[in-house]
């Protein structure tokens, strides 16, 4: 049965395995649990941050099956123009989205996660944030 860490665990890694085409570097200098670990003394950036943002238990009998929210906080600091930074960004939240949309995660326990939303969430002293957020369905055992 899948934890919550479990499964922002399993969204870690696919982030973490992300690429650049070019040149096959890593596209995430960072990236950690925003919940489970403490915030870094000094941030790398590109990086990203995973959440588990909430959940909602949907009243499915017997087996408690619930909506699940998870959340990714990418930020990118801005060292050239901001139409780069923007394209910068823009292609790091595609990939983001790219990795974690219609899979599982090799967890039986869920249902796909689908993409909900992509948000700015800050832009201040030349470093841009946005919050991805995606949702699944999470089955648990049936209570004995």
């Amino acid at each position: 049965m899948a934890t919550i860490a479990d499964i922002e665990d399993d969204i870690i890694t696919a982030i973490a395995a992300l690429k650049d085409d070019d040149d096959d570097n890593k596209l995430f200098r960072i990236v950690e649990s925003l919940g489970r670990k403490r915030p870094p003394v000094a941030i790398n950036y590109p990086a990203c941050f995973v959440y588990f943002a909430g959940d909602t238990n949907t009243g499915s009998r017997p087996r408690p099956i619930y909506q699940t929210d998870y959340e990714c906080l990418v930020s990118v600091k801005n060292l050239s123009s901001e139409k780069d930074a923007a394209d910068g960004v823009y292609a790091l939240i595609d990939a983001v989205r790219d990795a974690i949309e219609g899979k599982q995660l090799d967890n039986d326990d869920i249902e796909p996660f689908m993409c909900v939303s992509r948000e700015l969430s800050d832009y201040a002293d030349g470093v841009i944030s946005y919050v991805i957020k995606f949702r699944t369905r999470h089955y648990l055992a049936v209570p004995t």
